[in-house]
């Protein structure tokens, strides 16, 4: 009985080594699911279930594509959604590290019609060693040229189709 334990308590410390080991996808290029997403400080999973959103990463001669489906709405990626359709955005910088395993962004979502309070949003994503896009979101809420404060969202994205 015990040489078996022992047995088994080897072979299980081989394949963690081994999934230790097990090196993150060399690209960010693929399709990605929003599975994760809290409050900076919060435990409580609030990641859309239905529709998932998605961000597609493609390759292209200068660099890569994102286009993502969130709350319904699709378009090139950053998407802004509201119950309106996507929100106007404006100073928008996509960027991505020629090695292609970080993603970010930094745009004004304006603000509707009646209000004087836009949002300041910057979006940043690394494959971590388990392979899962994670990264963050910040919103800043900014009236008349001041900070009104903000949240930020912790973001955990998987691979779809392999």
């Amino acid at each position: 009985m015990r040489l078996l334990l022992r047995t088994c308590c080897v072979l299980l410390a081989g394949l963690a080594a081994g999934l230790a080991l097990a090196e993150p996808p060399a690209t960010i290029v693929g399709t990605w699911r929003l599975a994760e997403q809290t409050y900076e400080r919060g435990q409580r999973n609030l990641a859309p279930q239905d529709p998932p959103t998605r961000l597609v990463v493609r390759a292209t001669a200068t660099g890569v594509e994102v286009t993502t489906a969130t709350h319904g709405l699709q378009g090139r990626w950053p998407l802004y959604p509201s119950p309106d359709g996507p929100r106007p955005l404006e100073r928008v910088v996509v960027w991505s590290d020629p090695s292609r395993r970080e993603l970010a962004a930094r745009y004004v979502v304006l603000p509707v019609e009646g209000d004087d309070t836009r949002l300041e949003v910057t979006e940043s994503y690394r494959i971590d060693e388990r392979g899962r896009l994670v990264g963050t979101m910040t919103l800043h809420f900014v009236r008349r040229g001041e900070d009104r404060g903000g949240f930020t969202w912790k973001r955990v994205f998987v691979r779809e189709g392999g």
